[in-house]
């Protein structure tokens, strides 16, 4: 603040910085700024900031606020604004426009096409419709949905089971894919209704690359304008709400069909929106549980602030370094810890159920594997340094710091080189008259793989596996040979789609003819090798 400190004699409040007053008795002001952030104040700041006009210096501004604030606040709170990129140091040029540009980009990996960027319109008809269904009968109709849903998923969840981990042929998934797009567009209108309803508007609508997943979105950060915490919160759980309902409709509605595509199709529909939502419910990563929560609480930035206190208490503890809270709950702490390690967790865990799977599909699976592992690892060095950086900053002991940096970096290389992960690969078998194969990609890592090895014959579905039999792989060479792509694929195609592949012999199968996927137990492996097998040495064959 010393290379700008002219600037704050005469405080004044950055270019496009908009001042809104509270809409009833109670709520908090409202600051937004150009970047269409939102920031919920109290009664005394918002006072302030609206006094804050470039004219007057310290001392006039005490003499405007009156008596409660001192020359002291005044520079103190003019502090805490510029660290918010909420006053005017100099480099703002002008107030920019309201135009929104057809892509924006959110770090680290999440990138907007703004398709609708003024969707008012659209929304003042939304908004009449959402009146129709928030009325009393609308919610009687929506829990007796929601209550027969879960009797017929608990009634079906045997067949759920079965038809998730079977292959299924092309027309389901394709129908299962266009309705998944749909349901998610409907999903994104249900926020923007909900927020018409209250009176306010969606900024924009699109597409977005969430994490490389494709995805709709509906921004609704003007929920931040509505008044009562009920109302943010509504908004911000529409989606899902509307989501399970259909969710729901859609497993009665299977109960019609005995058997058949249809119903495989309506199954498979329900179990996938049924993980999808009830994954957008965890609070710990920027979906609409986590938006809830924050509003629920009414504290912006819940999540950053948490995992702030995180940092702070641990590097208080490996480092010596003050700690303040940014949070009064007790609970801080602990949440923030886990925001911090539930990208991590979710990644691991994901690749626990599905690596095997990404492996079967060659260098076009291991690289979403190399992808998801390396970008754990820069979140993990990007923290790993962040603490650093903030210990020297907050004035650590040399010689404490550098024996909590050598005992974290020996943990972390302990941890690599100990921590026992089980290891496995999976490919495809053919079983039939020209011989039984268990076979490979050619960039699949098979240097573990040899003779009598155990290898267990699957059926592979979209969420689940199921296993069809057994084998031994023989003690022959493996040749080159063509499997068929049901081999590698959740889909039922014709046999006469074949790809060039690394084929092993197998010897006591037990299991009928046919093709499917096989896994190959090859015992555990330290964490450090299973993620080089699993990302690196994939790349190299």
């Amino acid at each position: 603040m010393d290379e700008t400190a002219e600037f704050f004699l005469r405080p004044k409040l950055a270019p496009g910085v908009e001042i809104h007053e509270p809409q009833e008795e109670g709520a908090s002001w409202v600051l937004k700024d150009a970047k269409d952030r939102y920031f919920r104040v109290g009664r005394n700041m918002g006072l302030f900031v609206r006094e804050l006009d470039g004219r007057r210096d310290h001392a006039e501004l005490v003499g405007a606020l009156g008596r409660s604030w001192t020359v002291e606040h005044i520079a103190a709170t003019c502090d805490r604004l510029y660290r918010m990129d909420l006053l005017d140091d100099g480099t703002h040029e002008r107030a920019p426009g309201k135009h929104i540009s057809w892509i924006s980009f959110a770090p680290p990996f999440i990138v907007y096409f703004n398709l609708l960027r003024h969707p008012e319109r659209i929304f003042r008809l939304t908004g009449a419709l959402a009146r129709l269904f928030a009325g009393r009968s609308a919610g009687w109709v929506m829990a007796v949905t929601a209550g027969a849903g879960v009797l017929a998923l608990a009634v079906q969840s045997p067949t759920i089971v079965d038809v998730v981990a079977n292959p299924l042929p092309m027309s389901v998934l394709g129908a299962v894919v266009i309705a998944l797009f749909c349901l998610t567009v409907v999903h994104e209108f249900s926020h923007g209704a909900a927020l018409a309803y209250h009176g306010r508007s969606p900024n924009r609508m699109g597409v977005m690359l969430f994490y490389l997943s494709p995805a709709f979105f509906c921004d609704v950060s003007d929920g931040w304008m509505l008044p009562r915490r009920h109302q943010r919160v509504g908004v911000a759980l529409a989606g899902i709400v509307v989501q399970m309902a259909i969710t729901c409709a859609v497993a009665v509605a299977a109960l019609a069909f005995p058997d058949g595509n249809v119903r495989d199709a309506l199954l498979v529909f329900a179990a996938l929106t049924l993980v999808a939502g009830t994954l957008n419910l965890l609070p710990f990563v920027k979906l609409d549980g986590y938006i809830a929560l924050m509003n629920y609480l009414d504290t912006p930035f819940l999540r950053a602030k948490a995992m702030d206190d995180a940092r702070g208490f641990f590097a208080r503890i490996a480092f010596g370094t003050p700690w303040r809270r940014n949070l009064r709950w007790w609970w801080s702490v602990p949440y923030g810890m886990a925001c911090l390690l539930f990208p991590a967790v979710l990644v691991f865990g994901a690749l626990g159920i599905w690596a095997e799977m990404f492996s079967s599909f060659g260098i076009i699976g291991y690289t979403v594997i190399f992808l998801l592992i390396f970008y754990i690892a820069y979140r993990a060095v990007g923290e790993f340094a962040r603490g650093i950086k903030n210990a020297r900053a907050a004035h650590a002991e040399r010689t404490r710091m550098w024996i909590a940096v050598t005992g974290l970096t020996v943990a972390a290389v302990g941890a690599l080189a100990v921590i026992p992960v089980p290891y496995a690969v999976s490919g495809g078998y053919v079983h039939g008259e020209d011989g039984s194969f268990l076979v490979f990609p050619e960039s699949v890592d098979r240097a573990r793989v040899g003779p009598g090895a155990t290898v267990t014959l699957q059926d592979r579905g979209v969420l689940l596996r199921s296993a069809t039999g057994s084998a031994v792989l023989a003690d022959e060479e493996p040749a080159l040979v063509d499997a068929p792509l049901n081999a590698f694929s959740p889909i039922e195609l014709d046999d006469s789609w074949t790809i060039p592949v690394t084929g092993y012999p197998m010897e006591s199968v037990a299991g009928e003819e046919g093709t499917g996927t096989a896994r190959v137990d090859l015992g555990y492996v330290p964490l450090g090798e299973w993620m080089y097998r699993m990302s690196v040495a994939p790349m190299w064959n």
